[in-house]
């Protein structure tokens, strides 16, 4: 195999980064096992295994994307979702493990579930749409008819999670109705053949471990997964302690930590590789990476906390329960049903344009730092005045989801046709997005797709 010059000059930087992450990882492995108390020294440990989270994150997406192109593009799929979520999935789930038995880390899983998929959308979709906008002037960005199910799975996600703030519980039998909807997303991107990378689209350690010999290639990739998984492991439950002793020590409200700074920390690796693809000119397979992370975080993650929560009441003699939510989980899950509500009508003409992601980033920063400002200086009138707030911010998500649903219903129902459609079929037609649509130098010649 003949060896790019580009690819030879990467080589050595591309794998000094492949060993920093290693590195980094270390400090929270050997923590564990010397048998660190996070209690004993909070802010050290929410820092040491915080960092050895990311580092694992980095780790995991880096052999997932070398993986990539051995498997199938449907495999590479399931593969490429479970594994970006996987660090968010040992805090979610090992807090809603401990929320068998205590019911503040009931709210705390509650808390990290929803702070994840509201910074999903909140941050992640527009900072794709603002970086087209300023490196190409382009105020839209438009996506491959292949990813109509994206739009029809993730609405239907959204429309029966509606259904457990209603109830007040989370049960088993969501968990099952949401796996079924993901396991017939991923059967629909089964046959999606623009899923998979060329090495010329991979950057850092996958474009290099990429170009080595297969039977190396899956070997360094089998390793490289067996260490990150193992490091998530050590590190998840040291790091969810952590964030509670923290929160106390500094005056934190732990919810808060739960909610922002575990998310951030688990999905900052998908961010940077979203960010590097819209910078390599790949715009439109950078949103559809958060597209379909979204799909799999309210599908499989919210559906994993209920489980988690049951077995653990049953392990403890307690009996198989659903999880129940209270007044103020209620309005949380209420606002991130609305942003989502939001953002499937936002894309379903395939379009995401630099108005729908300003009104995105808008409304999540006034409620993320609402939200921060009434829960730190609110003292006793802060839940009532929380209660206001979140309220107004859903009621408004709603209003302009609805406008939009109305308005796009002819897009709507084209998503539903295109699932149903043949992926080569709908390869071979353009996108049906209309001139009234389209904004600024973003012409149907100038799509990602």
């Amino acid at each position: 195999m003949t060896t790019s010059p580009s690819l030879r000059r990467a080589n050595p930087r591309a794998m000094a980064l492949l060993w920093l992450a290693v590195g980094l990882t270390l400090p929270g492995i050997l923590l564990h096992i010397g048998g660190f108390d996070p209690h004993e020294g909070p802010l050290t440990s929410l820092f040491v295994y915080g960092v050895t989270i990311v580092a694992a994150a980095f780790l995991l997406t880096w052999a997932a994307e070398t993986a990539e192109g051995d498997l199938g593009s449907g495999i590479a799929i399931v593969l490429l979702a479970l594994v970006t979520v996987l660090p968010e999935y040992a805090v979610d789930v090992l807090l809603a493990w401990q929320a068998g038995t205590d019911e503040a880390s009931r709210h705390l899983a509650l808390g990290n579930m929803t702070g994840a998929n509201r910074l999903l959308i909140g941050a992640g979709w527009p900072i794709v749409a603002l970086m087209v906008w300023y490196r190409e002037g382009r105020r839209a960005i438009h996506l491959r008819r292949e990813r109509s199910g994206d739009v029809v799975w993730l609405l239907a996600a959204t429309l029966y999670s509606c259904v457990i703030p209603l109830k007040g519980t989370l049960a088993w039998y969501d968990a099952l109705v949401l796996f079924v909807i993901y396991a017939i997303y991923v059967r629909g991107s089964m046959g999606d053949g623009g899923g998979a990378h060329d090495s010329e689209e991979l950057v850092g350690p996958p474009r290099v471990m990429t170009a080595w010999p297969k039977k190396r290639r899956l070997i360094w990739t089998a390793c490289i997964f067996a260490w990150s998984a193992g490091s998530i492991l050590a590190a998840a439950e040291p790091f969810v302690e952590s964030i509670k002793t923290a929160g106390a020590h500094l005056g934190i409200d732990s919810f808060l930590l739960a909610q922002w700074i575990a998310p951030l920390a688990s999905e900052a690796p998908e961010f940077v590789v979203v960010i590097l693809l819209t910078m390599r000119g790949r715009a439109e397979m950078g949103l559809g990476a958060f597209i379909s992370s979204k799909v799999n975080q309210w599908t499989l993650l919210v559906g994993a906390v209920p489980l988690a929560y049951g077995l653990s009441r049953l392990t403890h003699g307690m009996g198989f329960e659903a999880m129940p939510v209270d007044e103020s989980q209620v309005e949380e899950l209420w606002l991130t049903v609305a942003q989502g509500l939001y953002a499937v009508a936002a894309i379903s003409d395939l379009e995401f344009s630099l108005p729908q992601a300003l009104t995105i980033l808008g409304l999540f920063l006034v409620q993320f730092v609402g939200s921060i400002v009434v829960r730190t200086f609110g003292g006793d009138a802060a839940q009532g005045a929380l209660t206001i707030f979140h309220h107004g911010i859903s009621i408004l998500y709603g209003v302009l989801a609805l406008e939009r649903f109305v308005t796009q219903r002819r897009h709507l129902r084209q998503r539903w046709s295109d699932c149903r459609a043949t992926p080569g079929s709908l390869a071979a037609t353009p996108s049906p997005v209309p001139p009234a649509h389209r904004g600024g130098a973003g012409g149907p010649d100038e799509s990602d797709a």
